[in-house]
């Protein structure tokens, strides 16, 4: 079994500017905006004993870091573009050895599989840590410190906006698990549950109408969107749309040219 480690975080990353929805985490679910609402649902994980919101250096994004205070976590500003750097910077900042990470838009996001996640690093001790089997948006990411530290010495871009988990998982140097999620109640990789489009919020909204306040789980979602198939067809059809844009818009998993594929050097 391996050691437990010093600190564990969860980080809540998110920035306001969005170009398919802009201001998205700042619209209303209820009285409360979604990231206040995210915030509010994560804090039932025991990891998020230190919640970080990590947001970027833009102006902006100075609103989330007042949102972030008043709902009484921690916060960390850093770069707009490489998202990795602002990780490992945050990481390096409050002294944690592996970071719980949930996209500021993934608004159900089960706290249950943030401490699952965690617990699969204690026994493991892997760099990175991804799900499959559930729906878009609902899982987080896992990730070793000295993982991030590493990868943010060794690529050779600053734009890791999008699909920076590829730099883990493509370049060969690091320890990938892949959590399956085999319990059929909750076996839905075909739900759409994130927010990049007006229908995603609009789906959001319909869900969130249905539960009582945050505290929920992953599974009283799903049981809405079945017992109401038409919520599902919302924001269906932008799934396609979102996996194009994604594969545009993605880094190029670039890594300095005398690091061999062992993360030794030439």
């Amino acid at each position: 079994m391996r050691r437990r480690p010093t600190k564990p975080a969860l980080f809540l990353t998110v920035r306001t500017d969005s170009t398919r929805l802009p201001g998205k985490v700042l619209l209303k679910i209820g009285n409360q905006t979604v990231i206040e609402f995210m915030i509010q649902h994560l804090k039932r994980a025991r990891v998020s004993e230190l919640f970080v919101l990590c947001t970027t250096d833009n102006p902006e994004d100075e609103i989330l870091v007042k949102l972030a205070e008043k709902n009484g976590i921690r916060w960390f500003r850093g770069s707009s573009n490489d998202v990795l750097a602002r990780l490992e910077a945050a990481a390096r900042k409050f002294g944690v050895d592996f970071v719980v990470n949930v996209e500021g838009d993934d608004i159900f996001c089960d706290p249950i599989l943030a401490d699952r996640t965690f617990e699969h690093f204690v026994q493991t001790g892997a760099d990175f840590i991804r799900w499959t089997g559930l729906p878009v948006g609902a899982s987080p990411l896992g990730i070793r410190a000295e993982a991030l530290t590493k990868v943010c010495s060794l690529k050779d871009t600053t734009n890791t906006d999008t699909g920076w988990g590829r730099f883990f998982t493509e370049t060969g140097l690091f320890r990938v698990e892949t959590l399956e999620e085999t319990d059929p109640l909750l076996h839905h990789p075909e739900l759409r549950m994130t927010i990049d489009y007006p229908e995603d919020y609009a789906f959001a909204k319909e869900v969130c109408d249905r539960l009582r306040g945050t505290d929920f789980m992953l599974r009283d979602v799903i049981q809405i969107v079945q017992e109401n198939p038409s919520i599902a067809e919302i924001n269906k059809h932008r799934q396609a749309e979102y996996l194009k844009k994604f594969d545009e818009k993605k880094a190029s998993v670039r890594l300095k040219s005398r690091v061999s594929n062992r993360g030794g050097h030439e």
